[in-house]
């Protein structure tokens, strides 16, 4: 009915106002076309953030004229700031989308599996020459299995010829130009977020194929990029190369932490890096009693227990109860229709975080509390100090006064002098002048 109204098909009279409301009821239900109209509408009336919130709403949808619009509005600095890095990106996402219309990978993908090799080969680089990252992985894959010392086809025969098969194909050189070919490949998918590509750079570097000689600091450096990107493969390489000092500090300590990781990224490792590990402390015990200088391996060691039930931490408690509030004030926001309130924050832009991955800075409220559970054991211990000299001070008071009454307690009493007034003391041997004032002489 909106595209009825919109267009004004047939005797349905052409209202904009009313296709409008048909297209935003049908939005509301989380329809992509009905919301890329929207966006339209509000881009002819040069509204132009309104048009891009319902445009980025359907491109979360996977709608290719909604990413079309984006990479537009971005390379034209419609509204926003010229970025041509953003419009290659919506590009790249709208043409890989369409590929069905003018790419060769679905007859490349169905010669593979006829088992027509140069078709598929062909069909492949026409498609990465277009820059599907697809079709730049599976070319440098076939130039790979075409070379390399263990691809299927060579088993199968070797079954059936024998022994005499698989020396011979040992025996073969590789291709230095179709390795150099392979790298190329590799190295373009692999800037396109490829990461099995980006360990398959690293191992080409580490051996060298299609180099003038092997580069291990930058095989490393490739592994490391893959590690980061969550690659079970790259972690155990690098682990590898930690434990032999190739291309990187050799170091049984961080070794075992990326073999410990490749097992928890992946179960499948579980196997290899166990047989690894074993090697390792062997390794390292030898080296720790001889005094070598590899840092072996320590006892804060990489490991993730995971529980079902975790322990009981006050950073933990204070964390939920921080999610609790959040969740409560998302809940309340705009009273009577809070799902209306919160989709209108989805068309803002505005991504509710996920609570299970909310950061959190535990060490920190940990470490508050334990600054409090200090401070507190020091008030203790002073209060007590107090009380302790306020006790001995008491005591101290105390025995002095006792000493003193013993004193005037043993000391004699003392004479009281007789008070004569104006009368000399006629005992006093000190006044000569007594006798001669008894007689009434006069007293010089």
């Amino acid at each position: 009915m909106g595209m009825l109204h919109l267009l004004g098909v047939g005797e349905v009279p052409k209202d904009q106002g009313k296709a409008l409301q048909h297209f935003k009821a049908s939005a509301e239900q989380n329809h992509p076309p009905a919301q890329v109209a929207i966006a339209k509408m509000y881009l002819d009336q040069n509204e132009i953030i309104i048009a891009t919130r319902y445009f980025e709403l359907a491109a979360r949808q996977g709608h290719v004229e909604a990413f079309y619009y984006l990479a537009e509005l971005n390379h034209k600095g419609i509204g926003r700031e010229r970025s041509c890095g953003i419009a290659a990106a919506y590009y790249k996402i709208v043409a890989e989308r369409v590929e069905s219309m003018h790419s060769t990978l679905a007859d490349a993908n169905a010669a593979w599996k006829e088992g027509l090799f140069t078709e598929a080969m062909v069909g492949y680089m026409m498609a990465a020459e277009q820059g599907y990252e697809a079709g730049q992985a599976n070319v440098a894959w076939l130039i790979d299995q075409s070379t390399c010392h263990s691809t299927y086809g060579v088993l199968i025969s070797a079954q059936n010829q024998g022994r005499q098969v698989i020396l011979q194909f040992l025996n073969k050189p590789r291709n230095h130009e179709a390795d150099n070919m392979a790298l190329i490949y590799w190295t373009r998918s692999a800037r396109q977020a490829n990461v099995d590509s980006l360990v398959k750079m690293g191992d080409w570097y580490l051996y060298g194929y299609g180099l003038p000689a092997p580069d291990p600091v930058k095989a490393a450096a490739c592994y490391l990029a893959a590690a980061e990107g969550m690659s079970a493969l790259a972690m155990w390489n690098l682990g590898w190369c930690h434990e032999n000092g190739i291309g990187v500090e050799q170091d049984f300590h961080l070794a075992k932490r990326y073999y410990d990781m490749a097992a928890l990224t992946n179960s499948e490792a579980q196997l290899p890096v166990q047989l690894a590990l074993i090697k390792l402390r062997i390794r390292s015990f030898y080296n720790k009693i001889t005094h070598g200088k590899v840092n072996s391996i320590g006892t804060d060691d990489y490991a993730v227990k995971i529980e079902d039930n975790p322990k009981w931490s006050f950073a933990q408690a204070f964390k939920d109860i921080w999610r609790k509030w959040t969740e409560g004030d998302l809940n309340d926001v705009g009273g009577q229709n809070p799902q209306q309130d919160v989709e209108d924050y989805l068309a803002d832009g505005y991504i509710p975080p996920d609570p299970d991955y909310e950061e959190f800075d535990e060490d920190f409220v940990e470490s508050l509390i334990l600054i409090a559970l200090c401070g507190a054991i020091a008030l203790l211990l002073w209060w007590r100090n107090m009380r302790q000299v306020r006790f001995q001070r008491e005591q101290r008071l105390a025995n002095n006064e006792q000493n003193a009454n013993a004193v005037d307690a043993a000391a004699p009493p003392a004479e009281l002098e007789e008070n004569r007034g104006l009368f000399p003391d006629p005992n006093d041997a000190e006044n000569p002048e007594f006798a001669r004032w008894i007689g009434g002489a006069p007293i010089i």
